[in-house]
């Protein structure tokens, strides 16, 4: 089973599930690209992760289940539609938005962030990005914490993350090409 978390997320923090999985599975948690243990050579392109991923995949055998979170899940889904060998796929709560408004406001903030990102205003991004997956307050004490520094190390992804995405909408065409189980 490969793991793949969503926006600024690292191969430590799906820790918790990987336990709960690891009495049936060998699970690999996948550092996404710009994270961690994982390069990050210019310029960053989707389908260069999807890339990665198959290369994670290939060394777990060259078959193996996938579970993507958040945008981890529209990654695995393009993964799965570009032919990687996926045995089972399961997403939770892929950033996906099926309003039109929505997504216009959507395209609006991923555009403020990255402009913030280019400036290396990475401290900005963040606060403009997490109020959108944070329950309200934990902001405040979050930007206090030791994590705020590892955070601010990765902001840089937040706009791979908008790539993955793209116009956030359900990429209902780009899925059908995705084989069924």
């Amino acid at each position: 089973m490969v793991l793949v978390g969503g926006a600024l997320a690292t191969a430590a923090d799906p820790a918790p599930l990987a336990d709960l999985l690891a009495h049936r599975f060998s699970v690999v948690a996948h550092d996404r690209r710009g994270r961690c243990a994982s390069g990050d050579t210019a310029p960053y392109a989707a389908r260069r992760e999807v890339e990665d991923l198959a290369a994670v995949v290939g060394k777990a055998g060259g078959h193996a289940c996938v579970h993507g979170t958040g945008s981890g899940g529209a990654l695995v889904l393009e993964a799965a539609a570009a032919g990687i060998a996926v045995a089972r796929l399961s997403v939770y709560e892929p950033p996906f938005v099926t309003d039109p408004a929505g997504r216009a406001e959507c395209a609006a903030r991923h555009e403020r962030v990255e402009g913030l990102l280019a400036r290396d205003r990475r401290s900005d991004a963040l606060e403009l990005f997490l109020p959108e997956v944070l329950p309200p307050g934990a902001l405040d004490g979050l930007r206090g914490s030791p994590l705020w520094a590892e955070l601010e190390a990765r902001a840089h992804t937040l706009g791979y993350d908008h790539a993955v995405l793209g116009d956030a909408g359900v990429p209902a065409e780009r899925l059908r090409e995705a084989p069924c189980a």
